[in-house]
């Protein structure tokens, strides 16, 4: 039977899964390559246009893919949602939602994926305008997404400053935590509410551009920076 059958005759589900496996195989950009001489690709969704520039994404994905293994980071993450943005990078919104709706991609981690997807450009485009200097800036942006997405942004990126930007983040800036714990401000005289937001929002801002690098050094900060939070405190005592 003819490979293009089979495909034909697999449920929405099943074909998800069978492509989900072959996403995941060492070397996913020559199965991909060999559904194309297969005409399995334009099965999968006419939309797919797999030419120099994909194959040219989809290497360039691997290569980043590499890269970030050897950063031995001990951060499990899924290589296949990676090759899945890319394999599905030059297709119109509505014909990607259109190809998850036949793949019964309706569950919770495949939204997201989805979701993502339709980020590319306006992530690029802020990331392109975005100054390196400013670390907090790059934290609040890029922690909303998933390392299998940044990978592909990295990876899609023609900037070398938005790949540094990326790289900045997976080895410098994500993880990053301040000391102090709702009980510590607590013990400073600050009521437990809105105001907790606002301190630590501040040390983590201070702890990711070098402001503060220790447990005392945060607790001189919120000292200095909230004085008039705790003058009133003093005074209402």
């Amino acid at each position: 039977m003819a490979p293009t059958v089979i495909v034909k005759d697999l449920s929405g589900r099943r074909l998800f899964i069978e492509l989900k496996l072959l996403l995941m195989e060492s070397n996913p950009v020559k199965a991909i390559e060999r559904m194309e001489k297969l005409d399995l690709l334009k099965l999968l969704s006419p939309s797919i246009n797999y030419d120099y520039r994909l194959s040219k994404l989809l290497n360039n994905i691997k290569d980043v893919i590499s890269w970030f293994s050897l950063l031995y980071l001990e951060e499990s993450f899924d290589s296949w949602k990676t090759y899945w943005y890319g394999l599905t990078s030059n297709m119109d919104p509505e014909d990607v939602n259109d190809l998850a709706s036949r793949l019964m991609m309706n569950d919770l981690e495949s939204r997201r994926i989805i979701n993502q997807s339709m980020d590319t450009g306006p992530l690029l485009d802020r990331l392109f305008r975005m100054k390196s200097n400013n670390n907090f800036s790059i934290y609040t942006l890029l922690s909303q997404y998933d390392t299998e997405f940044l990978l592909f942004i990295m990876a899609k990126a023609n900037n070398e400053n938005i790949k540094k930007l990326i790289s900045n983040y997976f080895t410098r800036l994500k993880g990053t935590k301040v000391s102090l714990k709702g009980r510590d401000l607590k013990s400073m005289g600050f009521k437990p509410g809105p105001l907790y937001k606002d301190i630590f929002e501040r040390l983590l801002e201070a702890r990711l551009n070098r402001e503060v690098n220790s447990r005392k050094e945060e607790l001189s900060f919120v000292t200095e920076k909230f004085q008039k939070e705790m003058k009133s405190i003093s005074n209402k005592q």
